[in-house]
């Protein structure tokens, strides 16, 4: 059961065109590389910072970043660089809602717990989200990525 839920998890977040098709070339076998597959690009267009209970927005440079998921977890890098990545662990991959309507996009959520920072992202075929939650700290920082072409 435990080899067959990657691969389950791998076939049900085929979510966007790049990705059909494709990934049963990248599905991770226990004692074997992990083979991580693009999902895409995207430009960060903005973010916010909640602190002492105000909301400001973020001056952010504009960044590409690179997605890439083996079905299990998802890598965030910038694009151009060799290494050093953000790795989500994927715990949904059932849609994720649009905004306040009632619209259920295919998605899926990941969270992260490197160097002490939770993360937490939320990934649709358009968007990109990254909450980030640094300890020992009561801000929260919120970063928005469109998918660029």
């Amino acid at each position: 059961m435990r080899v067959l839920c990657p691969v389950l998890l791998t076939l049900t977040l085929a979510f966007s065109g790049v990705m059909r098709g494709e990934l049963a070339e990248g599905i991770s076998v226990p004692g074997e590389e992990r083979i991580f597959k693009e999902i895409g690009t995207f430009e960060v267009t903005g973010g916010q910072l909640l602190a002492s209970k105000k909301l400001s927005a973020l001056a952010l440079a504009p960044l590409l970043l690179e997605v890439f998921t083996d079905g299990v977890d998802v890598r965030v890098k910038l694009s151009g660089q060799d290494e050093g990545y953000l790795e989500f662990q994927i715990y949904r991959n059932d849609g994720i809602f649009d905004g306040g309507s009632e619209n259920l996009l295919p998605g899926l959520q990941g969270f992260s717990d490197q160097g002490g920072v939770i993360r937490h992202l939320s990934l649709t075929q358009e968007k990109l989200v990254i909450v980030k939650h640094p300890s020992r700290s009561s801000e929260i920082e919120v970063t928005y990525a469109t998918r660029h072409e």
